[in-house]
């Protein structure tokens, strides 16, 4: 799970870096726009697919903990 986080993290600071370069050699108001644009699909990506990944794993966990409250007797 760190390394997708990692992964994730990585992309933040590279769409930092488009965003900076493309407002530096935007001509106008599209390009600022588009370059906006990109940076964000890096950065946004990444996080959702770390977030689904996480959230996969823990309805996972979940589950397996659940079946085994299930199958234990319960003692009041």
């Amino acid at each position: 799970m760190r390394l997708f986080w990692l992964f994730t993290a990585i992309f933040a600071v590279v769409a930092a870096l488009i965003l900076f370069a493309a407002l530096m050699t935007a001509k106008g108001a599209p390009q600022e726009a588009s370059g906006a644009a990109i940076a964000l699909c890096c950065a946004v990506i990444p996080y959702v697919f770390t977030r689904a990944i996480e959230g996969w794993q823990t309805a996972t966990w979940r589950k397996e903990m659940l079946d085994l409250a299930k199958r234990q007797p319960h003692s009041v």
